[in-house]
């Protein structure tokens, strides 16, 4: 698999988390403790969503130099 397709995953996959912890958050609102934890935890998503996006974008920079990489995609296919 190419870097490139793999960074694309991987943002699919800490974009959906992010939302699935953002409506725990919304569903838990009747306990302020629990409902920031997961809020915590979609803001913590919403950071490597954007960590991710900045490796595309140093990645399309140096395109020519991108090999094919080793990871197993079948899991994370759910998303």
């Amino acid at each position: 698999m190419n870097l490139m397709k793999a960074l694309d995953v991987l943002e699919k996959v800490e974009t959906t988390l992010g939302l699935l912890y953002r409506h725990f958050s919304e569903i838990t609102s009747d306990d302020p403790e629990v409902s920031r934890l997961f809020a915590d935890l979609a803001d913590d998503e919403d950071s490597h969503r954007l960590s991710i996006r900045y490796q595309q974008r140093v990645a399309r920079s140096n395109a020519e130099g991108l090999n094919e990489i080793d990871l197993d995609t079948v899991a994370l296919s759910a998303f």
